[in-house]
C-alpha cells in the first residue's frame, strides 16, 4: 500500500467527543480560545477506515 487508506468521516459526538476534544486541547493549548471565536460547537471529525475496500484514496 503506498499509504493512503480510503476513509469515512463523522461527527464525533456524547462522551467520544468529549475524549478527543480534552485531548486535543492538551496538544494546543490555545484550542478553546481560538474555539470561542466561532458562533457554533467545533466539530470534532472521526475518520474511519472503510470496511472491505483496499486501495488508494485515487481509486
Amino acid at each position: 500500500m503506498d499509504g493512503r487508506r480510503l476513509v469515512r468521516g463523522r461527527a464525533a459526538t456524547g462522551d467520544e467527543r468529549v475524549r478527543l476534544w480534552t485531548r486535543w486541547r492538551e496538544i494546543d493549548t490555545n484550542l478553546d480560545a481560538v474555539a470561542a471565536l466561532r458562533s457554533s460547537e467545533t466539530a470534532v471529525a472521526v475518520l474511519e477506515p472503510r470496511s472491505g475496500v483496499e486501495g488508494s484514496a485515487g481509486q
